[in-house]
């Protein structure tokens, strides 16, 4: 009985440790593509992403079933880290979350409070809640999900209403294997693939206008930077290139900076 005893404590110990610490799930773009040697990309841009946040002390990050889950220390602040990943080439989006257990009492309870705290901060009214279950073990459906914690969220937080088709916060509620996760945002990241698992390419530059504008070079964190509208998510030399609105609701509260 001792070694179940052991193993008890250190899930414990790791559960309080990951309340310590602050999530974001990654969404990766073309590699979700591949067949076969899907894993050899992954394993790339896991990767990129660890060496982008090492500079984070007791950060970590890991693939489970199709989504990577980063967690850094919650002292950390949430737009740096965002900046970091959404700059990872491979990377399609980004998701500041909050994790709750697998029980939808206990998911309402989570959500209303993520919720209240939004309204604190922005003092928004109207919402509306989205569920997933992509765990389909799970014993309520997606859209019973979404209209079970929206309920609990109404009678938790007595200055919403709810608004399905234009509401001012949509709130996520994903149910998978390893446990339940809430979301407001995606904030879009450059796609495409890991940097180095696509080979070497060829540039052929012309005099006319059209060539130098083909080429991408993102700003390292050494070249001079400018300040960007509220609604830039990456930056670049270029205002058309640089300042385009984000396709995700939400994202404008973000400002990202270099590096």
């Amino acid at each position: 009985m001792e070694p179940d005893g052991d193993l008890c404590r250190e899930e414990i110990r790791l559960e309080q440790k990951n309340l310590d610490k602050k999530l974001y799930i990654v969404r990766c773009g073309e590699v979700a593509l591949k067949g076969m040697n899907k894993p050899y990309f992954e394993r790339i841009l896991l990767e990129r992403v660890r060496k982008a946040i090492e500079c984070y002390e007791d950060a970590e990050a890991k693939w489970i079933d199709g989504l990577m889950f980063v967690r850094i220390p919650a002292e950390i602040p949430e737009d740096d880290v965002i900046a970091k990943c959404v700059r990872v080439f491979g990377v399609a989006s980004v998701s500041p979350a909050v994790e709750a257990p697998k029980n939808i009492d206990e998911i309402g309870r989570v959500a209303a409070e993520f919720m209240q705290k939004i309204i604190d901060e922005e003092g928004v009214q109207t919402f509306k809640v989205k569920g997933k279950r992509a765990d389909k073990s799970f014993a309520v459906q997606s859209p019973e999900i979404g209209r079970i914690v929206g309920a609990i969220i109404l009678k938790s937080c007595k200055v919403l209403r709810v608004d399905v088709h234009d509401p001012q916060v949509t709130l996520t509620v994903d149910v998978r294997r390893e446990g339940a996760y809430i979301f407001r945002d995606k904030i879009r990241g450059f796609g495409g693939l890991p940097l180095g698992t696509n080979g070497k390419g060829l540039i052929l530059m012309s005099g006319g206008i059209d060539s130098p504008v083909s080429v991408y070079k993102p700003e390292s964190p050494e070249e001079g930077r400018r300040p960007c509208k509220s609604t830039c998510r990456l930056h670049g030399n270029s205002q058309n290139a640089c300042h385009q609105p984000s396709a995700y609701p939400g994202a404008d509260r973000y400002t990202l900076p270099g590096g």
